[in-house]
């Protein structure tokens, strides 16, 4: 038996005879063979799997009558014909067009990408030079928020709120280089210390929401404006090193990441968003993003369970750069900072001295108070923009000796705000009531209710004011819950209903009054109202009724306050 019928034997498969290869090959032989067309090497083998199946069938296995050229040949002449080639064209022009659109839709994204950025670092760079305007912080402005393990006790007394802690952060950069440990990083990092719990989480993300968030995300991603750098979690062990933090925090640098994300997420949550990067609503409005003022910084300590009373915050020590700016930073960074700072601290107080010498004023560095009457706004500013920057004056006395304005009024409120005035006493015997400040008359001393209400001032005093309440919209204040000690003596200003109902609203506004004193020319009348009548704020403790050289001081009881 031949070769040929003994496989066709084994196959079962029927004999092509000569006669139908020499037909398979004319029909073939007149047709164009091309591989250009064979684009797609899938698609090659599939139509290799089809007509191997075909061959199979057909009993195209010998290859005597059809080797592999021949079968190779049938292919490409498969792929050759006019529908299959216009399919392929098809099929390239359409990538071609998908191709285009996915390469200008990725020119958008990245130019979106950008302008999120640009727009990301304006506000780095806005909420970092913020406060470069203010100028002694009572505690740390850089910190950062990360969830804590539940403890058992929490979990039986606050069951529904999850816990934070609250860790400062050393605000170096730029301003702490100096020469010695050229191997010292100056960025951004966690402060050597522990931490402090937060003691009621809701409300303080609730007022320090916006600024945590935009800050844990700086720290995540990393951003670098004003001579400050904080670098990235990617590219830092930002806890490398900190034995206090590692045993608080008893994590790694990756765990630190993800606890990152966690607070992230939880003030979203609470926000009602998850308006990360890329939203369908767009871009994040970080323009609505406020930063904090000196107020809020001073409020921030009330939220925290602080044990170190008598130590700094955070660990941190306050100095102040060579502009006169005040910055929190480490033991490290303070050697680095701390001789240079000395010579600038004694420059501004040398400086402050010369100002308040050549107004005639005084100036006792031992209590820092100073005293200086001011004969025009010219002079007025330049005492401000020493005042502003000389550390240690706590106590001001000022007299304005000119009919100031609305405008004279809120430059001096705020130059009191950025500085560390926590008494101030005003003398306005020359505020009459200028003619170009009509339009203001009953809104002139507003800045006034600002400096009370500026959550730094303890003690204020208002001597010599002509119609005091007159000129005071108190409907326009807010809060003064840390004023302790107010003084309210006023010129030709009779106890009538009008200043009956001013002190009434102002006393409501000045929760935390302990000590009072008031002129008033019916000293009977005076006092009967402010016993029975007009509510005694819940901590007064003394009240002081003056006219000319009578006085009646009063001390009150606490069955005798009422609100």
């Amino acid at each position: 038996m031949s070769r040929d019928s003994s496989q066709n034997s084994s196959l079962d498969l029927p004999i092509c005879t000569l006669e139908d290869r020499s037909k398979a090959a004319q029909c073939t032989s007149d047709l164009p063979v091309t591989t250009v067309d064979v684009v797609d090497g899938r698609l090659y083998l599939q139509i290799h799997g089809q007509v191997n199946d075909t061959v199979l069938r057909a009993g195209m296995f010998n290859q005597e009558l059809f080797p592999p050229d021949y079968i190779v040949r049938m292919i490409e002449t498969t792929l050759t014909t006019g529908k299959l080639n216009e399919n392929f064209q098809q099929i390239r022009q359409q990538l071609h067009q998908q191709g285009q659109q996915l390469h200008q839709q990725g020119q958008q994204l990245h130019q979106w990408e950008q302008r999120i950025f640009n727009h990301f670092e304006n506000r780095f760079q806005a909420m970092m030079t913020q406060n470069y305007e203010l100028h002694e912080y009572p505690i740390p402005r850089l910190f950062i928020v990360l969830p804590k393990s539940t403890r058992r006790r929490d979990m039986i007394t606050r069951p529904l709120t999850k816990q934070f802690r609250l860790y400062f952060l050393c605000d170096c950069g730029e301003h702490t280089i100096r020469t010695g440990r050229v191997n010292l990083p100056h960025t951004i990092h966690l402060a050597k210390h522990e931490g402090y719990d937060l003691d009621r989480p809701d409300e303080f993300f609730e007022r320090y929401g916006p600024y945590v968030l935009t800050f844990m995300k700086f720290v995540k991603y990393g951003m670098t404006a004003a001579g400050i750098i904080v670098p990235p979690l990617a590219h830092i062990k930002i806890v490398e090193g900190l034995d206090a933090i590692e045993k608080s925090l008893k994590m790694t640098s990756e765990l630190f990441g993800s606890l990152s994300d966690e607070t992230i997420n939880y003030i979203q949550d609470l926000q009602g968003t998850r308006d990360d990067v890329y939203t369908t609503g767009g871009p994040m409005k970080l323009e609505e993003i406020e930063r904090l003022e000196g107020a809020d910084l001073r409020q921030l300590q009330s939220y925290l369970t602080v044990k170190d009373k008598n130590r700094e915050l955070g660990a941190l020590n306050r100095v102040f750069t060579r502009e006169g700016h005040v910055k929190w930073v480490c033991i490290d960074h303070l050697d680095q900072f701390d001789h240079c700072n000395e010579n600038h601290r004694k420059a501004l107080l040398k400086r402050l001295r010369g100002v308040i010498a050549a107004n005639k004023g005084r100036f006792y560095p031992k209590i820092g108070a100073v005293y200086i009457p001011l004969g025009s706004a010219t002079v007025a500013d330049q005492f401000y923009e020493i005042l502003v920057k000389a550390p240690g004056v706590h106590t001001l006395c000022i007299m304005l000796e000119w009919d100031a304005t609305l405008d004279d009024l809120r430059i001096l409120a705020s130059a009191v705000d950025k500085a560390n005035i926590t008494r101030l006493t005003i003398y306005g015997q020359h505020f009459k009531g200028p003619v170009r400040d009509m339009l203001n008359s009953h809104r002139r001393y507003k800045p006034i209710l600002d400096m009370m209400a500026n959550e730094r001032i303890e003690s204020m005093s208002l001597l010599n004011f002509d119609n005091l309440f007159q000129k005071m919209d108190i409907s326009s204040m807010r809060m003064a819950s840390r004023l302790q000690h107010l003084n309210l003596h006023s010129e030709s200003c009779p106890y009538t209903r009008q200043f009956k109902s001013a002190l009434t609203k102002l006393l409501e506004h000045c929760p935390s009054l302990v000590e009072l004193e008031i002129e008033a020319e019916s000293l009977n009348e005076a006092f009967e109202d402010l016993i029975l009548e007009i509510p005694i704020p819940p901590c007064l403790e003394k009240l002081t009724l003056l006219k000319d050289d009578d006085n009646v001081e009063v001390r009150i009881s606490p069955d005798k306050k009422h609100s």
